[in-house]
């Protein structure tokens, strides 16, 4: 999770904000992951978390790195980022 919509918690006056651990957290209330056909996950923040539109190279390739480091881990990776990376 880099940041973005899908990691972003309501602010409670109609605003939402990037909060790390978000992600997370709303993903282990979900009882549709825990059904045994669903795959084991982890979710890991990319601090500090960024708004989208402030991405570029250097995120991409930080982003690449902490995949490098993590390859053998793990079958795949989905990177979550907002709709401005798009």
């Amino acid at each position: 999770n880099t940041g973005g919509v899908l990691g972003m918690k309501p602010t409670g006056d109609g605003r939402c904000e990037s909060v790390a651990g978000y992600l997370a957290d709303r993903m282990s209330d979900m009882k549709e992951l825990e059904k045994d056909d669903v795959p084991s996950y982890d979710v890991q923040d990319l601090l500090p978390l960024i708004d989208s539109s402030d991405m570029g190279p250097d995120t991409w390739i930080r982003i690449a790195g902490e995949i490098e480091k993590q390859y053998v881990q793990y079958d795949g990776f989905v990177v979550v980022t907002g709709t401005d990376t798009m």
